[in-house]
């Protein structure tokens, strides 16, 4: 079974048997909060579909829109963490079992990555030594719309941006070169 679903499917046992603790202690104590309509049934219904669904959007619907954030943030949310957790997390499955060089290309060790950007920012930027890693990364949030909104996967850094922009100032205000006169 896939694991997004078993996940999805525990969280939903888990959560209704603890609603019916509740409910049989009369909803009193700890439990006094769910009391009149207060436990979120909606909340707890969708968290379990983005738990059961992150893995399945895009694994077997590659024929769906990408996910937009304003209209399934939980999910969308569960899609973004579980593509950008790659690091010290091995890959499940027989196939990888196997193939334990399969690692390499699935997951990377924590030391390889640094994360930039602050809490309080908007701006979260993740950068891979591996390219081929960053490049996967980014193939796989394509089923997210708007992603950049939120995280940046190896840009340019600042110091390549800076002498990137100097080299194009400076061919921009380089004398032009002259024309050799036209042979006959």
């Amino acid at each position: 079974m896939d694991h997004a679903v078993a996940s999805g499917l525990f969280l939903f046992r888990y959560s209704t048997f603890w609603f019916w603790i509740a409910k049989r202690s009369g909803f009193k104590g700890s439990f006094a909060v769910f009391k009149d309509d207060g436990y979120p049934k909606g909340d707890v219904v969708c968290a379990c579909f983005a738990a059961g669904a992150h893995n399945i959007i895009g694994v077997h619907a590659q024929d769906i829109d990408p996910l937009v954030f304003d209209k399934n943030p939980l999910l969308y949310l569960g899609v973004l963490c579980d593509e950008l957790q790659k690091w010290d997390r091995f890959p499940a499955g027989e196939r990888h079992l196997v193939d334990l060089i399969s690692f390499e290309k699935y997951c990377t060790d924590s030391e390889r990555i640094s994360v930039e950007g602050g809490w309080d920012g908007n701006e979260v930027i993740l950068r891979f030594e591996e390219e081929e890693l960053a490049s996967g990364i980014k193939k796989a949030l394509t089923r997210l719309d708007s992603v950049e909104n939120f995280i940046k996967i190896n840009p340019a850094s600042p110091d390549a941006d800076a002498v990137e922009s100097e080299e194009s100032t400076q061919e921009a205000n380089a004398p032009p070169t002259p024309t050799p006169p036209p042979t006959e």
